[in-house]
């Protein structure tokens, strides 16, 4: 079973809080598992982020990727897969709702752009 089949609790808690704290965000259920979008407007453009919960969730973080557009070559704070590094391991654990990482991203992408800018990259990814 997945975990929100075990766990409807959470996934109305996670529910709940994504459409108070960033309405608009979209929870998809597919075979493969579950997943958010979410567009979130920056300075320059809006970029669309998918959120990947993980089998585990909430003993495993979430994993972010920027979907559109293409993000430009050299970004920091990526894996080599794409996805956002938004977190250090001591950040998370399983009181960490989808809303938080949401607002992780929100974050990221306000950082990211301000490297477009030059700025460097702060250590925190926090602007």
């Amino acid at each position: 079973m997945k975990w929100y089949e075990l766990n409807p609790e959470r996934l109305a808690v996670e529910k709940r809080l994504l459409a108070k704290h960033h309405p608009g965000t979209q929870m998809r259920i597919e075979k493969a598992g579950i997943y958010i979008i979410k567009r979130i407007r920056g300075r320059y453009r809006t970029y669309k982020v998918k959120g990947m919960f993980a089998n585990s969730h909430p003993y495993s973080p979430m994993r972010f990727y920027v979907v559109k557009p293409p993000l430009k070559q050299g970004t920091p704070h990526r894996f080599m897969d794409g996805q956002l590094c938004l977190h250090s391991s001591a950040d998370v654990g399983p009181e960490t709702t989808a809303a938080v990482y949401v607002s992780w991203a929100e974050q990221w992408i306000k950082t990211y752009e301000n490297w477009l800018d030059g700025k460097p990259w702060p250590d925190t990814n926090r602007v």
